[in-house]
């Protein structure tokens, strides 16, 4: 499932602009969990890697682009807030 959503970036107001967030549900595996049920912090990693190249491929700017340009993608900066890891099942 594709939702996309606006989000305003953390810049001064005179620099403000919003940017399409994508967004993509998942189900967390058996094998994507711990003995507690909660999701590895590895494959919690390869989930949002893999969101991040559909999301590159959503925009027209995905593997076969940048291949045919002899370009990659390098992710300079990643913050992320995780309040609870997703347990087996959700």
């Amino acid at each position: 499932m594709f939702k996309r959503k606006e989000h305003t970036n953390n810049r001064p107001p005179e620099e403000n602009t919003t940017v399409p967030v994508f967004t993509r549900a998942v189900t967390v595996g058996d094998s994507e969990a711990d003995c507690r049920g909660r999701i590895h912090p590895g494959a919690l990693l390869r989930l949002l890697q893999d969101a991040g190249s559909e999301h590159a491929e959503a925009l027209h700017i995905g593997h076969e682009l940048t291949e045919s340009k002899g370009a990659l993608w390098v992710i300079v900066r990643t913050a992320m807030e995780i309040d609870r890891l997703p347990r087996a099942g959700e």
